[in-house]
């Protein structure tokens, strides 16, 4: 028997497939319900500024206002479109299921559309794309008159880093209108993944909040994310000796 993989997930069976879609519709609840609420913030916020006639926003608080709502963004993109080999998200589960038995709902054109331009936006943002330095080069030498072109260089040193004292109120008001936008595709998509489920499972299903009073920093969520490293790297392979090392706890432990 050959090396079980712990790479990547094999799906054998219905129970497997029904334990993919359950883990994405478990990372995914929590993300989109915190970014439905720091929009939800945001749009306050601006109440305020619009109230009094801002027409200029101090720009370091812009900027965290944008990094705190891109942050879950990306959590929603890698959940929904990414397609990375080691990845795994919704799209990548429709693309399994199409080769099984099992019939799913049915995606509405326009959500499809929606789909295919997320996926293009998660992998340009996930990286440094060279075009960002081809597009600043190309405007920098399209900003200069031809007549001056010649006389024109790029100063290479000092490296010229570019900070703001303020950012103009549209800028993140714009941002939150496309938030807006971005919430409504997201709970549509997760409608039909909660329909999916539903179909796989054979019955109807409730998403229920569970609290807890305290967040354990040594809790399962440490020893998953011990683990998957581990995985990832190949330095994992089943045995209670190597789980106990990398977790840094027992097995059998309830």
């Amino acid at each position: 028997m050959g090396k079980k993989n712990y790479k990547n997930m094999n799906f054998n069976n219905k129970e497997d497939y029904l334990y993919a879609l359950y883990g994405l519709i478990e990372y995914i609840y929590p993300l989109l319900e915190k970014y439905i609420r720091y929009n939800g913030q945001l749009g306050h916020y601006l109440e305020e500024i619009m109230e009094k006639n801002q027409k200029y926003i101090d720009f370091n608080i812009c900027e965290e206002w944008k990094d705190k709502i891109q942050n879950v963004s990306h959590g929603l993109l890698k959940g929904f479109v990414d397609e990375a080999s080691t990845g795994f998200s919704y799209i990548m589960f429709r693309k399994l299921m199409n080769k099984t038995k099992y019939k799913l709902s049915d995606i509405p054109k326009d959500i499809d559309d929606e789909l295919k331009e997320l996926r293009d936006v998660r992998n340009w943002t996930f990286h440094l794309a060279q075009s960002d330095f081809v597009a600043s080069r190309e405007v920098f030498e399209k900003s200069v008159a031809p007549e001056f072109k010649k006389h024109v260089i790029h100063q290479f040193n000092p490296v010229k880093i570019r900070k703001y004292r303020v950012s103009e109120t549209i800028m993140l008001a714009s941002f939150h209108d496309h938030t807006a936008h971005r919430i409504e595709v997201y709970e549509k998509i997760f409608e039909i993944m909660k329909k999916d489920f539903e179909i796989l499972l054979g019955e109807k299903i409730e998403i229920v909040e569970c609290l807890s009073d305290i967040f354990f920093f040594l809790g399962d969520d440490f020893a998953t994310a011990q683990l998957s490293m581990a995985m990832q790297k190949k330095k994992y392979d089943g045995s209670d000796e190597q789980y106990e090392k990398i977790t840094g706890r027992k097995k059998n432990r309830w």
